[in-house]
């Protein structure tokens, strides 16, 4: 049976107790259970089945202990894992090089950077949600300047990393700069934003597109075995994302036997 999480309520409705026992309930994207609209509703539901399982590359949910405690009292404890380093040995996953760029902010976002840390501030000694404030600093990182050209500077001598190449980035804006540096190095490539026409992801997975620009949407949920390379612009703080992201380069791919994938990211320099 297939249902989404808020699905058990129907399935719960149409089915006896003593039928409830006999279904198997796995949750893919195990992750996702621990949200908090799904601690307010689905809570004490999994009692309900004698079977449950879940899955995911990633089942701990980064800063949120609440959640990761909601998974393990429904679902249960981890089980059994499988790492990526058995699952390159397996030939499951194909290997891979990770290689870092470092870059440093200019004065003028450290200047931004500490004014926004002021405001945390204000607002942590007033008890108030600082959550708008932490995404504010995390993007000043995100939308570092220095990137651009130091990207620019390792294409030069590395044009083959834009081959089957994501890159994710923070935002549509930055996405469009980074896009007029690959511009003058490779002309088929597009952009595939949320509400974008999915016709560049179905070009590009197809190989008639050998790169594409993207945030969030490509994070997860997308199997494009002849993806080869990675860039991170952007690297969110979820640990989660981060290797999902990093996941999709590392299927093997059935026409291309030898492949190995190769992931770059940005690391800033000091504090």
């Amino acid at each position: 049976m297939l249902c989404s999480w808020e699905g058990l309520h129907s399935v719960l409705q149409r089915v006896s107790p003593g039928k409830a026992k006999k279904i198997m309930v796995i949750h893919d994207e195990v992750h996702g259970f621990g949200s908090p609209q799904n601690i307010k509703n689905l809570k004490g539901k999994q009692n309900h089945f004698n079977y449950v399982l879940g899955l995911s590359a990633t089942p701990e949910r980064a800063y949120d202990l609440e959640g990761n405690k909601f998974i393990e009292e429904e679902i249960g404890p981890v089980l059994f894992s499988f790492g990526i380093e058995k699952a390159i040995q397996k030939g499951i996953l194909c290997e891979f090089d990770y290689k870092t760029i470092s870059y440093e902010l200019l004065d003028d976002e450290k200047k931004e950077l500490s004014r926004l840390k002021r405001m945390l501030a204000i607002k942590q000694n007033k008890g108030e949600d600082p959550e708008e404030l932490y995404r504010a600093i995390s993007k000043v990182y995100k939308t570092a300047e220095m990137k651009i050209p130091l990207f620019e500077e390792f294409l030069r001598d590395n044009q083959s990393i834009l081959d089957a190449c994501m890159i994710f980035v923070e935002d549509m804006e930055y996405g469009a700069r980074v896009g007029a540096v690959i511009h003058r190095y490779r002309l088929n490539f597009k952009t595939y934003y949320s509400g974008e026409d999915s016709i560049h992801l179905e070009r590009f997975s197809k190989g008639e597109l050998e790169c594409l620009i993207s945030c969030k949407k490509l994070s997860q949920g997308i199997d494009i075995k002849r993806v080869k390379n990675i860039i991170l612009f952007s690297s969110d703080k979820s640990k989660l994302v981060t290797i999902q992201r990093i996941g999709r380069c590392l299927r093997t791919d059935p026409a291309n036997s030898n492949k190995k994938s190769f992931v770059l990211d940005f690391v800033k320099i000091g504090d």
